[in-house]
């Protein structure tokens, strides 16, 4: 059987004309691990006139690789193939498109579900499309649940959610790009904080067409706020003087109180060591026994007697505790004193 090709094969090959080329130059063509299959189609159609339409990978006489569309038909006479007709069509551009656009699907199926806030996507009409895995394992519904529903479902109220879609379409396009703070209902019911970063997603001729949500759970977040807020308040408000040092016993923090009973400011201890209130009334067996105790059982208590800013010698009741991370390391120390001068003069009189 002989073999005729067009022009444009050639130039897609990147091949001169030849007299009149084989099949096994033809199969040659054809990149290594594609000859076997485009054979099998050729072979098929000249046996059984099966038609073949393929996308293969060819190697042109330059070394280049290229993606052919080749479809194959027979001619058949007296139940005999008597001739083989083939269209031969360079699709690299559309394969390699296609190729990428693969890519960046997968790329994104892969953040989709790996990344660990809830994700959801919606059309126009804010319809569920899609959730990540993190929705279902923070707000609890499945896809079953919500594929076609309105956001609605899983905000806190229908009334919040009409508010915030509203909100959303007359913001700016800078801040629609900011994280706001709405309540989420979860599949049981229970309502948590969620910030959460929206955005349009739109076609490249600016259609719109649809909604991406970005939900993070900030329960935990809130509450630690509180307990830092709490924990500041009672810092500032204890009645007892509060100093924080470092593992050096450098100091990095005093209350009011503390300024209140020793006469020293804020700023003119931060940096110092406690040391610089000693008076000098005990003695270094006095504190080699504190640092002990803190040592070996991370606390100490007793009375002490220390100097104001002003040379005044006073009498406090002190408590120090060691801050330890998870591994034993002192991390910091908290003393906790109050000025027991007037109750050591009311026993001295006694």
């Amino acid at each position: 059987m002989t073999f005729s090709w067009t022009r444009e094969i050639f130039n897609i090959a990147e091949m001169a004309p030849p007299v009149g080329p084989s099949l096994e130059e033809g199969i040659n063509l054809f990149a290594p691990a594609a000859r076997s299959i485009i054979a099998a189609a050729v072979q098929g159609a000249i046996d059984n006139g099966t038609p073949y339409d393929l996308e293969l990978p060819i190697m042109t006489a330059k070394g280049q690789r290229l993606w052919v569309q080749t479809q194959g038909f027979a001619e058949v006479r007296g139940g005999k193939t008597v001739r083989l007709f083939g269209t031969f069509q360079d699709i690299t551009a559309r394969r390699l498109a296609a190729d990428e656009l693969a890519h960046r699907t997968a790329l994104f199926e892969a953040i989709f579900k790996s990344i660990p806030d809830a994700i959801v996507s919606t059309n126009v009409k804010r319809e569920v499309v899609a959730i990540n895995p993190a929705f279902t394992s923070i707000l609890g519904y499945g896809i079953d649940d919500l594929a076609g529903r309105q956001t609605a479902h899983f905000y806190e109220s229908q009334d919040e959610c009409d508010r915030q879609g509203q909100l959303r379409f007359n913001l700016t396009a800078r801040e629609r790009s900011l994280p706001y703070q709405v309540n989420y209902k979860k599949k049981d019911g229970t309502i948590f904080p969620g910030e959460t970063l929206g955005t349009i997603i739109e076609a490249s001729d600016g259609i719109v067409l649809g909604y991406l949500g970005v939900i993070r759970d900030v329960t935990e977040r809130l509450q630690g706020q509180a307990k830092l807020q709490l924990a500041a308040n009672v810092f500032d408000h204890a009645r007892e003087a509060i100093t924080v040092t470092d593992a050096k016993g450098t100091i990095v923090d005093v209350n009011h109180a503390f300024t209140r009973i020793t006469g020293y400011g804020r700023e003119e201890v931060i940096g110092q060591n406690p040391r610089m209130l000693k008076s000098g009334r005990q003695d270094p067996a006095f504190y080699a026994a504190m640092w002990g105790a803190l040592t070996n059982q991370g606390h100490w208590s007793g009375e002490i007697w220390n100097r104001r800013k002003n040379g005044e010698v006073y009498a406090e009741l002190l408590t120090i505790s060691a801050v330890r991370d998870g591994q034993g390391h002192t991390q910091q120390y908290v003393a906790l004193f109050s000025d027991i001068s007037a109750i050591k003069a009311h026993q001295s009189q006694l």
